[in-house]
C-alpha cells in the first residue's frame, strides 16, 4: 500500500496523469472527443484528458490540459504546477503514461455534471526534476479515482478529481 501511495505522491510530482503519465505516439494523435450531453461523450473526454495529461507529462506544455480542467479541480492545477517546476529547472518525465482501463458511471449523478469511478494502468517512470539531475524511478501499477465533469459552453471540464487510496 505504501508503494502506491508513493507513486500516486511521485504521480502528482510529475504531472498527471492524475496521471506518471507520459504518452505513446498513438496517444498523441486522439481527436477531441464530442461535445455532446451523452453518457458516451463524457467518457470519452475522460479518456481525452487522460491523454492531455500524458501529452503534458512528457512535454512540460501544460496549456491543453489547464483548458479542459475547471479552474476549481486543485489535482489538475497541481499536476501543472508540479509539471511546470520540472520543465522550467530543466528537467523531463520519461513515461508511457496512463491508460484508462476501465470507466463506471456513479449512481447519482446528473448528465451535466456526471462523474465516473476511473481505473488506469498507470506505466513506470523516471523523473528527472531539473537538467543532469539523477532521475527518481517509480513503478507502475493501477491507479484508482473518481473524476467529476462539468460543461463550460458546449466543451467538458474536469470538475474534481478525488485520487483513491491503496488501490
Amino acid at each position: 500500500m505504501t508503494s502506491r501511495l508513493s507513486l500516486f505522491l511521485a504521480c502528482l510530482a510529475c504531472v498527471f496523469g492524475l496521471a506518471g503519465c507520459g504518452s505513446s505516439a498513438s496517444s498523441n494523435q486522439a481527436a477531441p472527443p464530442p461535445s455532446d450531453y451523452t453518457v458516451s461523450a463524457a467518457k470519452s473526454f475522460t479518456k481525452y484528458w487522460v491523454t492531455t495529461l500524458n501529452r503534458a507529462t512528457t512535454s512540460g506544455n501544460t496549456q491543453q490540459l489547464l483548458s479542459l480542467s475547471g479552474p476549481k479541480c486543485q489535482v489538475c492545477t497541481d499536476f501543472a504546477k508540479s509539471l511546470k517546476q520540472i520543465y522550467s529547472a530543466g528537467g523531463h518525465v520519461e513515461t508511457k503514461g496512463w491508460k484508462v482501463t476501465n470507466i463506471i458511471p456513479i449512481a447519482g449523478e446528473s448528465l451535466k455534471h456526471p462523474g465516473f469511478q476511473v481505473v488506469a494502468q498507470v506505466s513506470p517512470q523516471k523523473v528527472y526534476r531539473s537538467k543532469g539531475a539523477k532521475p527518481q524511478s517509480y513503478d507502475g501499477g493501477h491507479q484508482g479515482m473518481r473524476m467529476f465533469l462539468t460543461r463550460s459552453g458546449d466543451q467538458w471540464q474536469v470538475e474534481k478529481i478525488e485520487i483513491a487510496q491503496g488501490t
